[in-house]
């Protein structure tokens, strides 16, 4: 036969394959995501009045504007936080001599692993003179209770974006740049100041953007302290749920007023950093890292300093939780005889927890399932597809980031706006298809898919880079077609980052609350919502041993998460 022949069948299936997934996907994504988004767009032209003008007066009713108000402030205070102490910490840990910087920067990293709102539980836990371990803090610096203790905790939740992203950047630098100023007379500390931070800077200013508009689409924590403050502090995504569960026009209005002016601060996040990054001289290479920076009699204090800070923003507010949840009596002082699992035991006994948590192992796992399928075959598509399917597919992952960043309650409200009602497609006049997901757990499922997929799409395109193309060009010089060398060849070895992946996504999804409040089905509540529930209106003390429960899980998780893709690096190098 013709060789040419024999690879026209090849090439024709992944042409086949690569059109049908597109077209699927493209589907798919209109469906849940771009529909979602012009239908909320769609809403907000159709009220009375122009648009703008609708929405500009939701925003500016004085509630709503006092929310915007402390909205910004917080997003702001947060953004400093983690900047301020997120670029110092990469730079130190990444090109100096620092005391047990690799330890360090692994704990500084740690609320990566934490939902938020369980960080202000741990925060409380710490500093609250009226529950925490500890009552001299709040006496010293204020109660956590505040618009300042909120951007305190929402900076150190968030401080891991700027952390990981520097020292990213500083990992990508040609450390020969270092290395010719030093020959050039430079010493270490000019040669870093004036060669290797400007090229920190927009990677450092983009991330910090980020947080900011983390910080102002945050819900868990601003609702735990700023309603407890006093007075409360109160937020725009609370202003969004409230107006939500209100159920008339006028709250409708306000909601989608509201999430207008969320969706234009996700819109900065998009063309921000782009803004701060152009004509910027980005520099890689494989050349030898710069040595290591000597800080001489700064290293002590430096390093002292580095780690007080680590204790006092994430170790002990952590250590405090749980023994804020194992303590048998709140108030009682911290003592051996007051330490016990009474309150874990019986808070995991409830049936409403029990429920619960089933209710969001069984979504996490199900998110998790989805994305990581759709992820490989959209991924592997992509790659190997061109032209029209090509960018079909790059479509489908443009859209994932796109919801992605958009926060939480602008998909959730999107999602409402779609779904609330039943949808009825009537094919070739015969068949009637009845679409109706408003206020079930199937909508729920979608909405975690939705906001997290984009986390499967990175790890797989990642995954599939350290594989060397030639792995599967072997088995189709054997005789392999396209998908049995993928399946044979390629999947083995991504087995241990698929599972990595799986857990990274199925972690915020078993402890999410912002769009779980939002979109929880009638009879089923996740765990987010019952910690809430039981912390405002039942036992505060069983409502720290669950939180201290979801935390320690979240760490065994992430440690996994961690050991995998270790074992899949070194799987994949040794191939």
């Amino acid at each position: 036969m013709n060789p040419r022949a024999r690879s026209r069948g090849p090439r024709r299936t992944i042409v086949v394959v690569g059109s049908a997934v597109a077209v699927v996907g493209v589907v798919a994504v209109v469906a849940l995501v771009l529909a979602p988004l012009l239908v909320l767009v769609g809403r907000t032209v159709a009220l009375p009045g122009p648009p703008t003008v609708a929405a500009l007066a939701a925003i500016t009713d004085n509630q709503n504007l006092q929310a915007l108000r402390q909205t910004m402030l917080i997003a702001f205070g947060s953004a400093v936080v983690a900047g301020s102490v997120g670029v110092p910490v990469a730079v130190l840990v990444e090109r100096t001599n620092l005391w047990g910087k690799g330890l360090l920067g692994a704990l500084f990293a740690m609320p990566l692993a934490i939902p938020p709102y369980l960080l202000a539980f741990a925060w409380r836990a710490a500093w609250d003179d009226r529950i925490g371990l500890w009552a001299w803090p709040s006496r010293v610096f204020g109660d956590v209770d505040s618009a300042a203790g909120i951007a305190l905790v929402l900076g150190t939740a968030f401080l891991p974006v700027v952390l990981l992203r520097v020292r990213a950047t500083l990992k990508g630098i040609d450390g020969a740049l270092e290395e010719a100023a030093r020959t050039a007379g430079a010493g270490p500390i000019r040669a870093l100041v004036d060669v290797t931070l400007p090229l920190v800077v927009p990677s450092a200013l983009s991330s910090v953007v980020l947080v900011w508009v983390a910080g102002a689409a945050a819900y868990g924590v601003p609702v735990l302290l700023g309603l407890a403050a006093d007075p409360p502090v109160v937020v725009v995504t609370a202003r969004i749920a409230v107006a939500l569960q209100g159920g008339n026009a006028a709250a409708l209005t306000d909601a989608l007023g509201l999430s207008v002016a969320l969706a234009g601060l996700a819109g900065v996040a998009f063309a921000l950093p782009a803004l701060l990054t152009r004509g910027a001289a980005t520099v890689t290479g494989k050349a030898h890292r710069p040595t290591e920076l000597e800080l001489g009699r700064a290293r002590g204090p430096l390093s002292v300093l580095s780690w007080v800070g680590v204790l006092a923003m994430v170790v002990l507010p952590l250590g405090a939780l749980v023994l804020q949840g194992l303590m048998l009596r709140a108030g009682a002082g911290l003592s051996v005889a007051n330490v016990g699992v009474r309150h874990v035991i019986e808070v995991l006994s409830r049936s409403q927890v029990r429920q619960a948590a089933a209710a969001s192992a069984v979504l996490a796992v199900g998110a998790a399932i989805v994305i990581v399928v759709i992820a490989v075959v959209v991924v592997v598509a992509r790659r190997r597809a061109t032209g029209l399917t090509a960018r079909g597919l790059r479509l489908v992952s443009g859209l994932m980031e796109v919801a992605y960043a958009l926060p939480g309650t602008i998909v959730a409200v999107a999602l409402v706006l779609t779904f609330a009602t039943e949808l009825r497609l009537i094919v070739l006049e015969r068949v009637t298809l009845v679409v109706a997901l408003g206020g079930t757990t199937a909508l729920l499922l979608i909405a975690y898919a939705v906001k997290h997929a984009a986390l499967g799409f990175r790890a797989v395109d990642e995954a599939l880079d350290q594989l060397h193309p030639s792995l599967e060009e072997a088995a189709r010089v054997a005789g392999a077609g396209p998908v049995r060398a993928f399946v044979d060849v390629t999947l083995p070895l991504l087995q241990a980052h698929l599972t990595a992946t799986a857990v990274a996504v199925a972690l915020p999804c078993f402890t999410e609350l912002t769009m779980s409040v939002l979109l929880q089905a009638p009879g089923t509540s996740t765990l987010g919502v019952v910690l809430f529930a039981l912390y405002d209106y039942g036992d505060p003390q069983e409502a720290m041993a669950l939180a201290a429960v979801l935390v320690t899980v979240a760490l065994l998780a992430q440690a996994a998460m961690l050991g995998l893709r270790r074992h899949g690096a070194r799987a994949s190098r040794a191939k």
